[in-house]
């Protein structure tokens, strides 16, 4: 893929099937010859939404009443709650958190992640809990985990998301404006997204919307 001249890399969030019934983290060393290749190419890896092997965590809460939609089952447009509030964001952030307490972030500090058109909310929510296991257990990590990530993600947010927080939990450098318009988490005309950042100024402004994606795919 690389020698065909790849710019960009585009995986699924999840463990890794690794036959059988089994599953691996993706920061697996087994996995270090790949990751190698993709740090030393400079080439980006884009972490998109998709089926992400959590889905089946709705099983264990099942109901009798059918609308429910414990089992986290899709239907057109439509979203059961129950998946939606307990368990939509663990792919991507178990995938993150495993980058980063499985030392994978650590071992190649030149590879650039994205999260796209996962949302961004469950971002403060694992960073504190990430600077909580770092208090509890420095030892565990070569370096401080809030900083890996800071340092190697960025974060395309949902128009709907809090972007002054997120700004303060990543920084602006690391929030990239993204639209999957017809999905229903795009705008119809998707750079109305900078109605929704008055606070941010000219140029951070001109850094989520243009400037940090440039950087991200190494064009900068």
């Amino acid at each position: 893929v690389l020698d065909a001249g790849a710019r960009l890399l585009v995986t699924v969030p999840g463990p890794v099937p690794d036959g059988g019934d089994g599953y691996v983290s993706p920061a697996h060393p087994k996995f270090d010859r790949v990751w190698g290749l993709i740090a030393e190419a400079g080439v980006p890896m884009v972490l998109h939404a998709g089926l992400s092997g959590v889905a089946h965590y709705g099983s264990f809460w099942r109901t009798t009443d059918p609308g429910a939609g414990s089992s986290g089952g899709f239907e057109g447009f439509k979203h059961a709650s129950f998946p939606l509030v307990a368990f939509a964001d663990r792919g991507i952030s178990d995938t993150l958190a495993s980058m980063v307490c499985h030392g994978l972030l650590t071992r190649f500090p030149a590879l650039r992640i994205a999260s796209i058109e996962n949302g961004a909310m469950w971002v403060p929510d694992l960073l504190r809990n990430l600077a909580a296991a770092y208090g509890k257990m420095p030892f565990a990590f070569e370096e401080h985990p809030v900083e890996q990530f800071r340092r190697q993600v960025w974060i395309s947010p949902y128009y709907e998301d809090d972007m002054a927080r997120l700004r303060d939990a990543v920084g602006i450098d690391r929030l990239m404006f993204g639209s999957d318009f017809p999905h229903t988490e795009g705008l119809a005309d998707p750079c109305a997204f900078v109605k929704d950042i008055p606070e941010f100024d000219a140029a951070e402004t001109e850094a989520v919307m243009r400037t940090n994606v440039l950087e991200f795919l190494g064009l900068a």
